[in-house]
């Protein structure tokens, strides 16, 4: 029975106890600290195991909130170009409302100018 990465074994499925009837785990490969392969109580390794699982537990709650931070500032970044492209837009509607003013002023000043000349 394999716990985790590091190849820690259950012996105790081949009989293997102490004499007051705890249990033996032994490291059948190489140790994360490089030592050589070592016999350990049960309770020790599982302690040892429960410490590593929180470890990496600790480290994905670092990232998720680094990742979380880093999706409100898109959420935000995204409400900018909503608010850039909303003014794009008014801005667009003015101009071509300030074209087709112009225009009539424009077409207004050339009738009128007919107007004038048809009178002199």
């Amino acid at each position: 029975m394999s716990l985790d990465r590091n190849s820690v074994a259950c012996r105790d499925a081949q009989g293997i106890q102490s004499h007051d009837g705890r249990k033996f785990f032994e490291c059948t490969g190489n140790t994360m600290d490089g030592q050589p392969p070592l016999k350990t109580w049960w309770e020790e390794a599982i302690t040892e195991q429960f410490d590593e699982l929180y470890d990496e537990l600790d480290d994905m709650n670092t990232q998720l909130f680094y990742i979380a931070i880093d999706c409100g500032r898109i959420n935000k970044l995204a409400e900018e170009l909503d608010a850039l492209k909303e003014s794009g837009n008014k801005r667009k509607q003015k101009l071509v409302t300030e074209f087709k003013i112009a225009l009539a002023c424009g077409v207004a000043i050339l009738i009128m100018s007919f107007i004038i000349a048809l009178f002199n």
